[in-house]
């Protein structure tokens, strides 16, 4: 009889050894590196934005974008409550709930406010604008200052994997709201020419002129202002800026165009008069 020979244990250390080593390298694996891992095995994005590996699709978005006045000069916990009335207030919105669980509007935060994506009918956020600034006067809480403007954006997610967008749609219903004052609902001219075209809101349109912006930009702007919302009152920004607003009648064609208004030399050629 042949005496049987035990197993090398050589595989099963070697077994072992690799086992200890990957639960050693997960347990000292970072937590962004873990966070990265599990972003990457459970999130799942909406389905009308475009995943990581796809192209973002090009949409045109309606913005209204909403800033409290004074914000900076509130204590921590009057901004805190700021904030929390100011969501409570466009939860409130006619056809806000409704377009939110129907995914055609997105809110994004920008700290002293907010802004509402909407990508359904370009007057979706004139009654949002309307409306909000009918409830903060009403209130007094606090005031509110707010821009629209109709653009291009990409629907992206953010590092967090939420919904987001991006592009010049909404950087430009920012500073359309930057050039406003306390109650001011200014509008673009994309906006602008859109209003015009409406009965309900023709004759609240009033051409304010051209406003200097960030990187030297000009925007036409509009003055968005009925019996109960609204400033009237020019801003004064475009006040400082000298230019004074247009005496033409919003969306009447005065013939003249940006590139002809400016001051231009003629050359004639002498007639002998000899």
């Amino acid at each position: 009889l042949r005496p049987m020979r035990p197993k090398p244990l050589i595989p099963t250390l070697t077994g072992i050894r690799h086992r200890v080593t990957n639960e050693s390298s997960k347990a000292s694996a970072s937590p962004a590196s873990r966070a990265v891992a599990t972003l990457g095995q459970g999130c799942r994005l909406p389905a009308f934005m475009a995943s990581a590996s796809e192209t973002p699709r090009l949409q045109t978005a309606h913005v209204v974008f909403v800033d409290i006045v004074g914000y900076s000069l509130l204590a921590t916990d009057e901004q805190t409550l700021a904030i929390h009335r100011l969501q409570s207030l466009v939860r409130e919105l006619p056809d806000f709930p409704e377009s939110l669980a129907a995914g055609e509007l997105i809110c994004l935060p920008t700290g002293d406010g907010m802004a509402i994506v909407c990508f359904r009918e370009p007057t979706m956020p004139v009654r949002f604008a309307r409306d909000l600034a009918i409830r903060a006067e009403r209130e007094g809480e606090f005031a509110l200052r707010i821009g629209l403007h109709s653009g291009p954006v990409y629907c992206v997610p953010d590092i967090n994997a939420n919904k987001n967008v991006a592009g010049s749609g909404i950087n430009f219903a920012q500073r359309v709201m930057d050039c406003g004052d306390r109650g001011h609902i200014l509008v673009s001219q994309a906006m602008a020419d859109t209003l015009l075209q409406l009965s309900q809101w023709r004759d609240a349109v009033k051409d304010l002129g051209e406003c200097e912006v960030k990187h030297g930009v000009r925007l036409r702007l509009f003055n968005l202002v009925g019996t109960e919302f609204g400033n009237a009152s020019v801003p004064s920004r475009i006040q400082l800026s000298g230019i004074q607003p247009s005496r033409t009648k919003p969306g009447e064609d005065t013939g003249v165009t940006r590139d002809s208004a400016q001051a231009s030399i003629a050359v004639l050629p002498f007639a002998d008069l000899s």
